[in-house]
């Protein structure tokens, strides 16, 4: 072979080598959760909404998710309608704040921004509270070919806050405070 001939042969075995190279340095995909700003109060419903991002192509997946018993309730489950082939909104268990095998697919194969799923939730008690998601075992984010591309999982952290105090509370308070402050003035007298 000459050297014209090599050179022929490098560069036609580089443009595909490029054409995969530049295919598999595709961004991770993640499931995003999103939910309201700022501390909650006790006894509030909120709607926290899952979605996926930087997908090629994908025809369906699932979801494992956790969320601090006690602070939080779960009620209800609604996936997306257009994950129109299959779907199931998993099994509740509040008692150990999780919720299993949430699943879902369509006929055709979504790519880049999608919804998945909104969750309601309960603030039940005060404190910090953490939502995280994991792949489901049973339900792997999956391509038209069977492959599973790799998936960043999101989460979500919240403040419930403490009751607040009503106005005749604080008023009955204050009062209070008052008598303390002209008995102790009284004694000093």
């Amino acid at each position: 072979m000459n050297r014209i001939q090599i050179s022929l042969l490098g560069r036609a075995l580089v443009a595909p080598l490029a054409v995969v190279a530049m295919s598999s340095a595709h961004a991770v995909s993640t499931v995003q959760v999103v939910g309201p700003a700022g501390p909650l109060a006790v006894d509030q419903l909120f709607t926290v909404d899952l979605s996926g991002h930087d997908f090629v192509a994908v025809n369906g997946g699932g979801l494992n998710i956790s969320f601090t018993a006690g602070l939080l309730e779960l009620l209800s489950v609604h996936v997306d309608p257009s994950w129109n082939f299959f779907s199931q909104p998993g099994t509740i268990d509040n008692a150990s704040g999780t919720l299993s095998e949430l699943a879902f697919n369509v006929w055709g194969w979504p790519s880049g921004h999608f919804p998945i799923a909104s969750l309601q939730f309960q603030a039940k008690a005060p404190g910090a509270a953490i939502i995280s998601l994991a792949e489901s075992p049973n339900w792997p984010f999956a391509t038209p070919n069977w492959d599973t591309p790799a998936v960043d999982y999101g989460s979500y952290n919240v403040t419930i806050a403490g009751p607040v105090p009503e106005p005749a509370a604080w008023l009955l308070m204050l009062g209070g405070l008052g008598l303390v402050g002209a008995r102790a003035a009284r004694r000093l007298a």
